[in-house]
């Protein structure tokens, strides 16, 4: 087997994985498709590895776009950057999702649900540095 398709049969369990425990997730805000932020990234624990394989510098873990380097702990496209940061620094962080809470997140539907695109951040690991006052 070729090493990159190892690295991207690793990345697709991994996705995998993630979705796997998002569906699993039982609470009332399903109902309303509310994300909490702050309450989901104190429950978070990363699920990347310490040292990502170079498939995973190359590739935005969140969209799958092309990564312009390692940003809040992950390795990301500028626009999943700048996203994080935007939306991460807002007082109000209670996003709505307009569909099931499971939208496929890529470089074609990245910017169709706030909710999910943060909460595909928030799971594979994007944590901001700094602390917030009202977080």
């Amino acid at each position: 087997m070729v090493e990159s398709e190892l690295e991207l049969r690793l990345v697709d369990s991994e996705v995998e994985r993630s979705r796997g425990r998002m569906e699993e997730e039982d609470s009332p805000s399903r109902e309303i498709f509310h994300l909490d932020l702050s309450s989901l990234i104190q429950q978070h624990q990363p699920s990347i590895s310490p040292v990502p394989s170079s498939f995973q510098l190359n590739c935005c873990l969140i969209c799958g776009d092309r990564s312009k380097g390692i940003h809040y702990g992950v390795s990301t496209c500028g626009g999943c950057k700048s996203f994080f940061k935007r939306y991460y620094s807002l007082s109000n962080n209670t996003f709505k999702c307009k569909k099931e809470e499971n939208c496929i997140i890529n470089q074609d539907t990245r910017n169709e649900s706030k909710y999910c695109r943060m909460k595909k951040c928030v799971n594979v690991g994007m944590m901001n540095t700094k602390k917030k006052k009202n977080f």
